[in-house]
């Protein structure tokens, strides 16, 4: 039987049902209870306020600005010692994250930095184009400290593999996150560790209000070198910054954070 109670769809990523709107709303509208039954669309992104009252489908709202139900709670780790230096790349390997980029920066690195690349295959289950022999060629390079792990990790895993890394590669495309809420950032400041990012992102709005790690205009290899040196030479600083924000947006990105969200929209 058809459920009575609400219906809210959480959309990490609002390009699901923005870009392109034709097939969202096509897919939205496929189903005939659908359509008739009143629907909460809400995302971690903020979006502008044309784009929400443009949305135009009667029997759908749409709420930017959801919590991300963070699972981590804030903790902080051990100091890195800076000898043992780790950059960490988590997640998908997409363009999107300007995977291409970390693969320069692996070639280019003194030996002395370590890398951790976790290159998923996205949930579609196909590298875009180009990405699958990126993969490849740095699978080939010889270096002492590159690990590199191919599929989606246990909880307890991916924790350790966070641990690991002493910064974070939060680089990515701002046409993609201009408002765009990146999870590996709440995670990983959570525990204490800084990132590089991109101007322009969500990323580093938070950056340039907490600190807790370096904004770049460009992504040429010699500027992240020398962002990564600029934070291992303050590292205790960057890594206090960071571990303090994390426990600021814990607060406001877990599940009970979430469950009143949707608790205050579902009356509305």
């Amino acid at each position: 039987m058809w459920t009575k109670k609400p219906l809210v769809f959480y959309l990490h990523s609002p390009e699901l049902f923005f870009y392109p709107i034709r097939k969202s709303i096509k897919l939205l509208k496929a189903s005939q209870r659908l359509r008739k039954k009143r629907i909460s669309l809400i995302t971690p992104a903020s979006l502008k306020e044309d784009l929400i009252q443009n949305f135009s489908l009667k029997n759908i709202r749409l709420f930017p600005d959801a919590p991300v139900p963070l699972t981590m709670p804030p903790k902080q780790e051990e100091f890195v010692n800076c000898g043992n230096f780790y950059l960490g790349y988590f997640g998908d390997a997409r363009k999107e994250k300007n995977f291409n980029k970390v693969v320069a920066l692996i070639d280019a690195a003194p030996a002395e930095i370590g890398f951790t690349v976790q290159c998923n295959p996205p949930g579609c289950g196909f590298y875009e184009a180009g990405i699958k022999e990126a993969i490849g060629h740095i699978k080939g390079v010889q270096r002492d400290r590159l690990l590199i792990f191919e599929k989606p990790l246990p909880q307890k895993e991916y924790r350790e593999l966070l641990n690991k890394s002493s910064i974070v590669w939060c680089l990515y495309d701002k046409s993609y996150y201009k408002d765009r809420v990146s999870g590996i950032l709440l995670e990983v400041w959570s525990l204490g560790k800084p990132v590089i990012t991109t101007s322009g992102t969500w990323m580093a709005k938070q950056v340039e209000k907490y600190g807790g790690g370096i904004v770049l205009a460009t992504l040429e290899v010699q500027d992240i070198l020398k962002a990564i040196e600029k934070i291992r030479g303050d590292y205790a600083r960057f890594s206090d910054e960071a571990e303090t924000a994390g426990r600021i947006l814990y607060e406001k990105n877990n599940g009970v954070a979430l469950a009143r969200f949707i608790k205050d929209i579902v009356r509305k």
